[in-house]
């Protein structure tokens, strides 16, 4: 079908940061943590930081991925009023406030990720989400 599944979520902060995650299930509202474990959460430092690496990401950073740890299935969340990523530990690996403009990002046990963004509280500057379909 057309039904999109997986989406991935990029947002640059007022610092120049760009984070974000690969979220396998499409956004719903609900109370609950919902995905799967093949998502994940990733970084690539400020903007126009060269990389060490030689790759299309470059320009970008160093780009680093978090993977499922295994140690719970928090993987994701939506509400009207937020959406999460991770969970467990500290916080959130990615927490949104429902208008999108401020957040939080926080070692999380999910996917034993470091802060993606600036700092731990960020404003967002930028924002896109794309959905994957897959044939």
């Amino acid at each position: 079908g057309d039904e999109i599944v997986e989406t991935v979520l990029l947002i640059k902060d007022t610092r120049g940061y760009i984070f974000g995650a690969l979220a396998m299930r499409p956004w719903a509202e609900t109370s609950r943590y919902y995905g799967l474990g093949e998502g994940m959460v990733f970084k690539c430092g400020p903007a126009g930081m060269r990389s060490s690496q030689s790759s299309a990401l470059g320009t970008l950073g160093q780009f680093q991925r978090f993977g499922w740890s295994r140690k719970n299935s928090m993987f994701q969340t939506a509400t009207k009023d937020a959406l999460g990523l991770g969970g467990g530990g500290a916080g959130y690996a990615l927490w949104l406030d429902g208008n999108l403009r401020s957040g939080t990002s926080m070692p999380c046990d999910t996917y034993n990720n470091t802060c993606l963004a600036s700092s731990s509280k960020f404003e967002v500057a930028e924002i896109e989400l794309w959905g994957l379909q897959l044939a």
